[in-house]
């Protein structure tokens, strides 16, 4: 079966190139429609009933081959990395590895560096060593920002409690018996 698998790929990239892309019903009236698919449902649809000269649906006769459906055109299944588990459990030899997007700036760095150890690349990264720098300059950054701003909240703290204190002196008015309070 795995010698077979060269050939079920270039059938599929044979088969993506006549793939028409599925557009929704009134996608060339209505521009809103574009890039969207939904089923048409309307009684009188021609393009529900499938007549000729009208937009084609999917079917199952667009699917690709078995063994090769959900692989990239050189045969590896895409792999989402978000943790160092994923990336220590990874198989480089049969996984494309894509880093998560939404990871935080340490732990970003921490895999990018344990990658960059075990020589592993990352397919939606170009170059590891630009991106970690990139990112270790803006955690500094930053840190820096945070720890400026806890010495000007501490400054205005302090000022706020002074004058919290000059405005809690309790003031004494005298009234006369005619006067309205």
């Amino acid at each position: 079966m795995a010698k077979n698998i060269p050939t079920l790929l270039q059938t599929k990239k044979v088969q993506k190139k006549r793939k028409p892309s599925f557009e929704r019903q009134y996608a060339n009236v209505m521009t809103q429609f574009k890039g969207q698919w939904r089923r048409p449902r309307g009684m009188h649809s021609k393009m529900r009933m499938s007549l000729r000269g009208k937009k084609t649906k999917p079917t199952v006769g667009f699917q690709s081959p078995v063994l090769v459906r959900g692989l990239e055109s050189d045969g590896r299944m895409p792999l989402l990395v978000q943790n160092m588990k994923g990336l220590q459990t990874a198989n480089v030899t049969t996984h494309a590895l894509y880093l998560a997007h939404a990871l935080g700036g340490r732990k970003r760095v921490a895999l990018l560096q344990k990658a960059k150890e075990l020589g592993i690349t990352f397919r939606n990264i170009d170059d590891i060593d630009a991106t970690l720098k990139a990112l270790q300059e803006n955690v500094a950054n930053r840190k820096k920002e945070k720890t400026a701003a806890k010495k000007t909240s501490t400054k205005e703290e302090k000022k706020s409690e002074s004058k919290s204190a000059e405005k809690s002196k309790p003031t004494v008015t005298e009234h006369t018996p005619g006067e309205k309070q």
